[in-house]
């Protein structure tokens, strides 16, 4: 399947309920201070909006991530699951390289700026969500 978000799972050591809060307050913390927006939360269950379109560095975890969700199930153990899209870099990525292919003329730039603009982003991403998930969890 073609790559369009970042997914996984971390699972945690026995988690009872009560300890649930604790783990999305930190995770939530960390959203707030990579300047996540719209972060809400319902259950056991945050969401947040990211994407390269808001004031923050290029360096920021969450550039490559338009918008996602942490959740946190208790038991032993304990799962962390999160999903964190990718399509507004996936869309951007496209399109420029579409324009860099036109005013060239040439497939081989188009192809070359799409696999740098969005291959490359995406690896970073890829290296990064997970460990900034797992920072967020305290692990």
């Amino acid at each position: 399947m073609f790559p369009t978000s970042y997914t996984g799972s971390i699972k945690l050591e026995a988690l009872a309920a009560s300890e649930i809060d604790t783990v999305l307050n930190r995770v939530e913390q960390e959203l707030h201070k990579a300047l996540a927006v719209g972060v809400s939360r319902t259950g056991h269950k945050i969401s947040f909006r990211g994407g390269m379109f808001r004031p923050v560095w290029n360096w920021n975890v969450l550039v490559q991530v338009g918008h996602g969700d942490v959740e946190v199930l208790p038991g032993s153990p304990g799962i962390l699951r999160y999903r964190f899209s990718c399509t507004e870099v996936l869309i951007f990525a496209t399109i420029a390289a579409v324009v860099f292919g036109l005013l060239t003329s040439s497939a081989l730039v188009f192809v070359g700026a799409w696999l740098w603009l969005f291959g490359m982003n995406y690896l970073i991403g890829a290296i990064q969500i997970p460990r900034f998930i797992r920072r967020s969890a305290g692990l």
